[in-house]
């Protein structure tokens, strides 16, 4: 680690620096007390990130966009943001954003749910653009890893953000919470914040909650108690394929919340199949997997696994009790 004078070499040393510093006309003393100054709050910053949101606004709005892949010349294909006054909720922009060129993949169709029909009345980024710089406003601006995603793609197609103040969710989820890591679905797990994820508008609801967790110095996760009916007790379930409600690993955690164990493979003692999207690129007949074929195969041999889609799971897990 360098030591603040190797740290203040650099820093005057840098053309920029000098630049502003002769414009400055301090003297090498004034100089070096304010680099010094500068050095050690940084260095404060990192050692105490806490210190870092001690003036947490009750005015700001939370931004987040989908977009059609992780590519810098990806388009945005939904743009949303919740005003919020008083740490009220006030006022509401969503919109879904038709592409210049690209295609809507089937992938980022079944992660956020948006197809290109959906798009295809939709207006252009710059048709909303100029009606999105207005509702943010002066505003401080919340989000969840926006300094390194939404933020950077907004200015990449020239909705420059970057007078607003920021409070990014992620950052200040390191901050403040000891979990397994700081991705929205974890925090969101942590604090028992339920809604489908990858569209835009509900993300905002969920990091809207999260922020307002934060600044209220609420850090106490959501205890779950065992469910009294584990109507999945004794039972092996098998999951295939994506899910396009709840994500695969929360699935599984929930089959073993109400009682059962989950497998890799179909065999005589499955009890339930789960049947979701099928994705895979070796489709036996171009429609089933070979799982779904033999969990079909041995029900009619056996009356089991009794096979249900996604949907009517979760209208099970709703029936026991649990909150999709």
């Amino acid at each position: 680690m360098a030591t603040y004078e190797e740290t203040y070499s650099r820093i005057i040393n840098e053309l920029p620096v000098k630049k502003l510093l002769k414009k400055s006309q301090l003297n090498d003393h004034e100089t070096c007390d304010l680099v010094m100054n500068i050095i050690a709050s940084v260095s404060h910053y990192k050692r105490n990130k806490k210190f870092v949101y001690t003036n947490i606004p009750k005015d700001f709005v939370v931004i987040d966009i989908e977009t059609t892949g992780l590519k810098s010349d990806d388009e945005i294909i939904q743009l949303s943001a919740i005003k919020f006054s008083n740490n009220k909720r006030v006022d509401v922009f969503d919109s879904y954003i038709k592409p210049l060129s690209s295609k809507i993949s089937y992938a980022i169709s079944n992660l956020t749910g948006i197809t290109e029909t959906m798009l295809a009345d939709a207006p252009f980024l710059e048709d909303v653009q100029q009606s999105f710089i207005n509702f943010v406003g002066d505003l401080a601006i919340v989000g969840h890893n926006i300094t390194a995603f939404d933020l950077p793609k907004l200015n990449h197609f020239n909705i420059d953000l970057s007078d607003n103040l920021i409070f990014d969710t992620l950052r200040m989820s390191e901050a403040f919470l000891t979990i397994s890591d700081h991705k929205l679905e974890t925090i969101k797990e942590y604090y028992g914040i339920r809604n489908v994820a990858h569209n835009a508008l509900n993300d905002c609801e969920a990091e809207a909650q999260i922020f307002l967790k934060f600044s209220h110095k609420d850090f106490v996760p959501v205890s779950e108690t065992a469910p009294s009916n584990l109507f999945l007790a004794g039972k092996k379930v098998v999951l295939s394929g994506n899910f396009k409600v709840i994500p695969r690993k929360k699935l599984e955690n929930l089959v073993l919340k109400y009682g059962g164990t989950t497998m890799k493979s179909i065999t005589k003692n499955t009890d339930l199949f789960v049947d979701g999207i099928q994705t895979a690129r070796n489709l036996i007949d171009g429609i089933h997997s070979s799982k779904e074929l033999a969990a079909i195969d041995l029900q009619k041999e056996t009356g089991k696994p009794a096979i249900v889609k996604e949907t009517e799971f979760l209208e099970l897990l709703q029936k026991a009790g649990e909150i999709i």
